[in-house]
């Protein structure tokens, strides 16, 4: 068995190396390194693209905002601190997002009612 002690340091390597260019997709960033082939589909995915759990991708995944009055600079907000408003009104209006995110988003609303209804 390969022992769990590299897997820190690999992964702290990576974390490194994408605070160089954190603009960069997840898949962009693979292939830059060259730890995958270089295809299409692979620089073009997003967090979103990947089969993560709801719990994880709430965490991770964000959305840029402007603020509600547009006069902000942009600005990344995490979709777990995402008014409830906010999401559905990029639900219903910004028909651009990926079928991935838009799920990401209405799982986050069902995450929200669930909460609510334990409590």
């Amino acid at each position: 068995m390969r022992s769990e002690k590299r897997i820190k340091p690999f992964m702290n390597h990576l974390i490194k190396e994408w605070e160089k260019s954190p603009d960069q997709r997840f898949g962009q960033f693979l292939i830059n390194q060259g730890l995958v082939a270089d295809d299409v589909k692979t620089w073009h995915a997003e967090i979103s693209d990947y089969p993560l759990s709801h719990e994880v991708m709430r965490e991770i995944q964000t959305w840029g905002t402007y603020g509600k009055d547009r006069k902000e600079k942009m600005k990344d907000v995490f979709i777990k601190d995402l008014e409830t408003d906010h999401i559905e009104a990029i639900i219903k209006t910004q028909s651009h997002i990926s079928k991935e995110l838009k799920t990401v988003l209405e799982d986050e609303l069902i995450f929200r009612k669930t909460k609510e209804k334990k409590k």
